[in-house]
């Protein structure tokens, strides 16, 4: 088990060549990678565990009505919601290893690849104030850019940037601090 981020170069090597495609063409020419990282498979798949489990009497229940004779389009779209549900841990873990997080020494990028490819990035200015989750091993979340969009007066939702479920938060966490320190100086 090698350290992630120590040695950028060679966990770059391990990713599929799509992911590494795709964050090396969001690099800029003089850009340098200080860390990269992947979100840790287990802890995706274990937030979709509880998702799955409800699936199996959702998908259960329907096909058993279906097999009663009750064949009708709703309770086909309960069969599938039910087996979507049971699949999430397979699909939460596909995503895992389709998501890149690149520090470099200018900023923070997020990739990840799927149907379509989505790719953010966050500067100095941001990477500043980082919000630190850190559970028991070590492991966590940093949340970068947190924004509280009003849809209406009565309802805010808030999307947040940031590298989920990494290992060594707390390093990661003061390079991101370092990046910001020297960029912005």
């Amino acid at each position: 088990m090698h350290h992630h981020g120590l040695n950028p170069e060679s966990d770059l090597r391990d990713w599929p060549a799509r992911l590494r495609n795709l964050v090396e063409e969001e690099l800029e020419a003089d850009e340098t990678i200080v860390w990269v990282g992947q979100p840790l498979a287990r802890r995706f798949v274990l937030r979709s565990l509880p998702r799955m489990i409800m699936g199996i009497p959702f998908a259960g229940f329907a096909l058993f009505w279906i097999g009663g004779g009750g064949f009708n389009v709703p309770l086909m779209f309960l069969v599938l919601l039910g087996f979507w549900m049971m699949l999430s841990p397979f699909l939460e873990l596909r995503r895992a290893k389709n998501t890149a997080y690149v520090l470099t020494d200018r900023r923070a990028i997020i990739v990840r690849s799927g149907r379509s490819t989505v790719a953010q990035s966050c500067g100095p200015e941001v990477l500043k104030d980082t919000l630190r989750r850190e559970r028991a091993d070590g492991s966590g979340d940093l949340n970068f850019d947190t924004t509280i969009q009003h849809i209406h007066p009565s309802f805010a939702r808030t999307s947040s940037m940031g590298f989920v479920a990494i290992p060594n938060v707390k390093d990661v966490e003061k390079l991101a601090r370092d990046i910001a320190r020297t960029a912005q100086a």
